[in-house]
């Protein structure tokens, strides 16, 4: 670009920096009812809808990882449910678990971190729908 090229100049209305004089005849702004800028348009819409797209299958695969998750504390709560039960119902010919595990069982269960995890997960999911 050489400035010969260039349109001539003129004051801006502060005296500040100079802007480049309009064309004789036409406005200053014509590169918004230009080309060029219903591509850039067209390809912000295009952006926006992948955008859209990359959030709805974050969305689905969040919302599987929580299903996943929910089911995974709900299973292992059970078990763990089920075998100080077992240890406590069954005759002691068929335990296999020694008393500090039985303890650890007991104090993960009934201190209710494990049970707040899973209510706190299922009361966030039922409460989108």
């Amino acid at each position: 670009m050489t400035p010969q090229s260039l349109p001539p100049e003129e004051a801006a209305p502060d005296e500040g920096n100079p802007i480049p004089a309009a064309p004789l005849g036409g406005s200053r702004l014509l590169w918004v009812r230009g080309g060029n800028s219903a591509k850039e348009d067209q390809r912000w819409t295009e952006l926006e809808e992948i955008k859209r797209g990359n959030d709805k299958r974050w969305l689905k695969h969040y919302g599987w990882m929580v299903i996943v998750l929910t089911w995974t504390f709900a299973i292992l709560f059970g078990a763990a449910l089920f075998v100080w039960t077992w240890h406590h119902l069954a005759p002691a010919c068929l335990h296999w678990l020694q008393e500090p595990a039985l303890h650890k069982i007991q104090t993960t269960l009934f201190s209710g971190g494990m049970g707040a995890v899973v209510t706190s997960v299922l009361r966030i999911q039922l409460g989108k729908t």
